[in-house]
């Protein structure tokens, strides 16, 4: 590394691409090499070293992937950029599960490398201090290394959620329960110039209505009974970072002119105080709700809505991206016989074959939850169909009849239908609130006034 400026090399069989990044980074401030080819490349990494290399993905002698494993393996505090066309972008989000710093696709925006490289400058000053914690744009985000699948559809939203990082706009992730709204809402935060600041999370939906305005913007002692000690609320705890408002379409309407006021003016004070706080954060809210339809109902303020709505994302269902099933089998595997302590299982072909033959309403979420449930009681053998029957089948039955083996009976009360439909969703859950909330497309709190409505036993599903 060097010890007063920067140093990087540049790898591209293009001779207009280098020149350009080369008097780019040039003005920066940076030392700039360049290569014509991977061969080259790799004479220049054997003999020297860089605090960034930038790699063209396809050339004549090779491609941008042989760069990135020798740079990994020979110096792996060196960040590598890796550059592609449009239609290579999943080998280049496939690249940053081994260790790639980003990607850009062409043609090269030097507003987006400005920022990579300044993310890159704090990563190595916080390397050269040996008391320094490393960042997470060190090293492949924890988000990234979590959302799991190259779908043509997945990829497509990582590639618009990775665009949007690069700004500073608030982001509107709308996608069904279980999907992984915050997953890719974590995934923005580590891609962007936020990602060492505070990633600060809240469920719109569990907190109780009462609660919510302290919940979110603090309260002073005294400020209303029951308040003995100054609170911070979450947009104070979030300054500098990203504040993720999950269900937002949970947020109680007599609150949303306030919070709309927030999002304008970036500024509140706590319950019981009159000062005013400035907080500089990033907003993204979350919903499994179409909030469009619930303003046409006057649910939700259109003026809130528009202003949360600037860069309106979507992550596709599970049952549009089967393709990502054996993947996210694998995945959930690795890590469940890890926290398991055992060896990984092996996944035979017909257990394969038998879950991409269902399609997981709840999404990842259920199939994570059965992956757990599939592993935890099956270990030390090879899962094969025999397992998926085993533990899906019963669940299948249970959620398609009522407990005398037959459909529900044309008359039969609606109340009597919702409490059998809540009560099976709770046992496909396995007994988990939130998770079934979610899955029944309404908020938690509904799910908990049902449970005592009908009384169900309260310990059973906590």
């Amino acid at each position: 590394m060097s010890e007063t400026t920067p140093h990087v090399l540049i790898v591209d069989d293009d001779p207009g691409i280098r020149m350009a990044l080369n008097a780019n980074f040039l003005r920066q401030g940076w030392t700039s090499e360049t290569a014509s080819g991977v061969r080259e490349a790799l004479r220049l990494i054997d003999r020297k070293s860089y605090d960034l290399v930038i790699s063209d993905m396809r050339m004549p002698d090779g491609d941008g992937m042989e760069v990135l494993e020798t740079v990994r393996a020979t110096a792996p505090n060196t960040a590598v950029i890796l550059l592609t066309a449009h239609g290579s972008v999943s080998q280049a989000v496939e690249s940053m599960r081994h260790g790639a710093f980003d990607y850009l696709t062409k043609p090269v925006s030097f507003d987006q490398l400005r920022s990579m490289a300044d993310r890159v400058l704090k990563s190595v000053k916080q390397q050269e201090t040996p008391v320094a914690e490393p960042t997470v744009a060190a090293s492949v985000p924890q988000a990234t290394r979590n959302i799991v699948g190259t779908s043509p559809a997945l990829l497509a939203a990582l590639e618009r959620a990775r665009a949007a990082a690069s700004t500073g706009a608030d982001v509107l992730v709308e996608a069904e329960s279980g999907a992984g709204k915050e997953l890719l809402a974590r995934y923005i935060h580590d891609m962007s110039d936020r990602a060492n600041k505070p990633f600060v999370a809240v469920n719109c939906a569990a907190v109780p209505d009462h609660l919510i305005e302290s919940e979110l913007f603090g309260h002073t002692k005294g400020a209303f009974t029951g308040a003995t000690g100054m609170r911070t609320g979450k947009f104070e705890l979030a300054n500098g970072g990203t504040l993720l408002l999950d269900e937002i379409g949970e947020m109680p309407l007599h609150l949303q002119p306030k919070l709309l006021r927030v999002l304008q003016e970036r500024e509140f004070e706590r319950l019981g105080d009159t000062r005013t706080l400035h907080v500089d954060i990033r907003i993204i809210a979350t919903t499994n709700a179409g909030l469009a339809a619930m303003v046409e109902r006057g649910s939700f303020r259109h003026d809130l809505y528009y202003r949360l709505n600037v860069i309106p994302l979507s992550l596709p269902p599970l049952r549009e991206r089967m393709q990502d099933l054996p993947a996210l089998a694998q995945h959930f595997a690795l890590r469940f016989g890890a926290e398991n302590r055992c060896a990984t299982p092996q996944l035979a072909p017909s257990f394969l074959a038998a879950i991409a033959r269902h399609s997981w309403p709840g999404n990842v979420r259920e199939f994570g939850n059965f992956m757990r449930r599939v592993l935890s009681l099956h270990q030390g053998v090879v899962i094969d169909e025999a397992c998926f029957d085993r533990e899906f089948r019963p669940v299948l039955k249970q959620e398609s009849t009522n407990p005398q083996g037959q459909m529900p009976v044309a008359g039969t009360r609606i109340a009597d239908l919702e409490r059998m439909h809540l009560e099976r969703t709770l046992v496909l859950t396995g007994g988990n609130r939130t998770h079934a909330a979610e899955m029944l497309g309404v908020s938690l709190r509904t799910v908990r006034n049902k449970i005592k409505e009908y009384g169900l036993p309260p310990r059973s599903y906590a």
